[in-house]
């Protein structure tokens, strides 16, 4: 089952980036989101309203087969798509629209990919070769150069940085560990610093706005393990009992402001959603659980942490949900018909000029 399901599954990235103002036309929406879809080897693009969570399907275009991630470097001009390759693309500044830039070597088994805050580095996790590849980025014209790889244990399947930019975690399913990196601000080089032991099925990690805690989503154990971050050195603290979830749970994120955590779990067709103590880092689950499409691969929140995305795999579309903005409840809005094998979404937020 681990096989199976590894090569299905994936994760998210939510990255906040802004144009030129003077770019964008005042009548078109001030966002747009991009998604992965893994059976049809396509990325789509769709305008997001800030306004009511809708989303209206813009334009496609191919990658190479099975899209596992798609992210956006901290300026919104370019996007990344990890698949058998890695696919480069020039963001549109005005309809939000990908151009082909051309393709990179990935590792094998590319899955989850980041990109640095300062955006000068990009780091992939490649699951069937067990390490990381990292490459540096040009800001001038959004290409990779490879600078090498390092090694993790089995299975990486979903990699995190902290806001600081400081530090960099693997989440290891096939090995049910945490490696930790400390990062090199002048190469993007990664130094390891330890491996602490998870719990079973090790797939999803998120961190905490403040860089002070990281929440690991384990699969296979359906629960959530609860890890304090070092700031000065990086080092990760288990801290209390695991905290329980749906079947499956495959991917976890924290909401911008850092009160919530939502997490879905792929084999119960369902979101569980927790409150995060500001002090100690600890969940409390809410009382509302709600259902998804079939086999939901990843969640996301939008920049304004108003609405929740799931990416619904096997029913090909994608659930909405607005959010509580005080209790951290999802109430579900619309379904949104999508592409076979939704995975990913990053939200691209445009800047437009007052008319």
């Amino acid at each position: 089952m681990k096989n199976i399901f590894g090569i299905l599954c994936s994760v998210i990235f939510l990255l906040p980036v802004f144009a030129n103002a003077g770019d964008i036309a005042s009548n078109l929406p001030s966002h747009y989101s991009l998604v992965a879809n893994f059976l049809e080897n396509t990325i789509s693009t769709y305008s997001y309203s800030p306004s009511d969570g809708q989303l209206r399907h813009e334009g496609i275009v191919a990658t190479d087969s099975n899209p596992r991630s798609v992210i956006v470097d901290p300026k919104g001009q370019f996007a990344y798509v990890t698949s058998s390759s890695i696919s480069m693309f020039a963001i549109d500044a005005t309809t939000g629209l990908l151009t082909p830039l051309g393709t990179v070597a990935a590792g094998e088994g590319a899955s989850s990919a980041i990109i640095d805050p300062s955006g000068k580095f990009f780091y992939v996790a490649n699951s069937a070769s067990n390490d990381i590849s990292v490459y540096s980025i040009n800001n001038k014209t959004g290409a990779l150069t490879s600078i090498g790889t390092v090694a993790t244990e089995e299975g990486p399947y979903s990699i995190a940085i902290t806001p600081s930019g400081k530090y960099c975690y693997v989440a290891n399913y096939n090995s049910e560990s945490i490696s930790s990196y400390s990062i090199n601000a002048k190469t993007g080089a990664l130094t390891p610093i330890a491996t602490l032991k998870s719990g079973g099925g090790t797939y999803s990690i998120a961190i905490a706005p403040s860089g002070k805690f990281a929440y690991v989503a384990n699969a296979t154990s359906d629960n959530v393990w609860i890890y304090s971050i070092n700031t000065s050195n990086g080092v990760l603290t288990p801290m209390g009992s695991p905290v329980a979830t749906g079947r499956y749970p495959n991917f976890i994120t924290v909401e911008p402001s850092g009160h919530f955590a939502y997490v879905s779990n792929m084999l119960a067709d369902s979101v569980s959603a927790f409150a995060i103590d500001d002090l100690s880092g600890a969940l409390t689950p809410i009382a509302t659980t709600v259902e998804t499409g079939s086999h939901p691969e990843a969640i996301t929140v939008d920049p304004n942490g108003k609405y929740a995305y799931v990416m619904n795999m096997f029913s090909a579309n994608i659930s909405v949900y607005s959010i509580n903005l005080a209790s951290g409840v999802l109430t579900p809005k619309f379904t949104l018909t999508g592409q076979n094998g939704n995975k990913t979404m990053s939200f691209v937020p445009l800047s437009r000029k007052n008319n």
